[in-house]
């Protein structure tokens, strides 16, 4: 028997003891169900508990019938005013939360794992509204919202995921990534190393890549690249892929720490040979490091890439000049566009 089943027969045989001690209410309510008049037991329920509100099983029968036509907030407070009026209904309320709660869930669940995301929000935003303690909604709903790509909700649910369950990596994971997509850094990098921090050196390996490859992107925006240089070096033992080995080159040459990013550069260049800004990048890291050989066949590379490129024909009069070979210096100085002389050397 399942576990949603063995609910339901506890859920019966309480209801049947409950029901069978204060019956002249429970008499009147199911006269208007025999009838299937729900709007009739409605308005009474409200009459009784308008007239008196210590009445506890007026309150527990109205929050039932709310969650039967749907009503999951106004059932959820009706079933918690009949808990606080009579400890009595403690557990039945409960049971009837759960319970609806579990449907609403798992309806939820199935209608996003078969792409209707619509449908599954609806449900979800159900069962948040019977059980907002429960985490686990809030985050499947942002998740939902997320598949309908909206992020500004999306966010709000994780949000909310997360106050209930601070340590939750996959909360702090995606929280990370929206704020990250809206170009909150500062937000990206707390989240990010918030959940590594949760994950352990025992987590999984590539959510423990993935996590430290947006926080190494997150702190190069940030304009800390000393921090995203040592968070690209741990990364690149986990996920040495060609584009890991291209943007850790980037920070370290934007780091102006030459020497060091001169293999990575090299060796980013093998993966693509035509990526004009490692090209660039490699160019001016050659004449840092007074390579000037290296430093005009790389600036040649630029040139067959994007001809006449004006930086590159500045760098390459630089360049021929400090070999003493002027005629090359100067033919290359007749291309440059009158006055436009090279960023790089001003």
């Amino acid at each position: 028997m399942s576990t949603t089943s063995l609910f339901r027969v506890q859920l019966l045989l309480m209801l049947f003891c409950l029901l069978g001690c204060e019956s002249n209410l429970a008499r009147r309510v199911s006269q208007y169900e025999q009838v299937r008049d729900d709007e009739g037991a409605r308005r009474y329920l409200e009459q009784v508990v308008r007239a008196n509100p210590a009445q506890a099983e007026a309150w527990f029968l109205l929050g039932r019938l709310y969650l039967r036509q749907e009503a999951f907030t106004e059932g959820r407070k009706a079933l918690l005013a009949a808990r606080e009026a009579s400890p009595r209904f403690e557990e039945q309320a409960a049971y009837l939360l759960e319970l609806n709660f579990r449907r609403e869930y798992q309806a939820g669940v199935t209608a996003l794992e078969n792409g209707m995301f619509p449908e599954a929000v609806e449900h979800l935003q159900h069962a948040v509204a019977l059980q907002p303690e429960h985490a686990v909604a809030h985050r499947t709903l942002g998740h939902a919202y997320l598949a309908l790509e909206d992020a500004a909700r999306a966010a709000d649910a994780y949000g909310r995921a997360l106050a209930l369950d601070p340590r939750d990596i996959q909360t702090l994971n995606n929280l990370a990534q929206l704020a990250y997509d809206r170009r909150d850094f500062g937000q990206a990098i707390r989240f990010s190393r918030d959940a590594l921090q949760y994950l352990g050196d025992k987590g999984p390996p590539g959510m423990r890549a993935q996590i430290m490859e947006r926080l190494a992107y997150a702190l190069a925006q940030h304009g800390r690249l000393e921090e995203a240089g040592n968070v690209f070096s741990h990364l690149a033992l986990l996920k040495n892929t060609p584009e890991i080995v291209r943007n850790r080159a980037l920070v370290l040459f934007n780091q102006q720490n030459y020497a060091l990013a001169l293999p990575h550069l090299e060796r980013a260049l093998q993966h693509q040979p035509d990526d004009l800004e490692i090209l660039r990048a490699l160019g001016e890291t050659y004449y840092h490091l007074e390579q000037v050989e290296h430093m005009i066949e790389t600036y040649e590379k630029v040139l067959a890439v994007a001809p006449g490129d004006p930086d590159a024909l500045a760098s390459l009069v630089v360049g021929y000049e400090r070999l003493g070979q002027d005629e090359r210096a100067e033919a290359y100085r007749r291309q440059l566009v009158p006055r436009r002389t090279s960023s790089l050397y001003r």
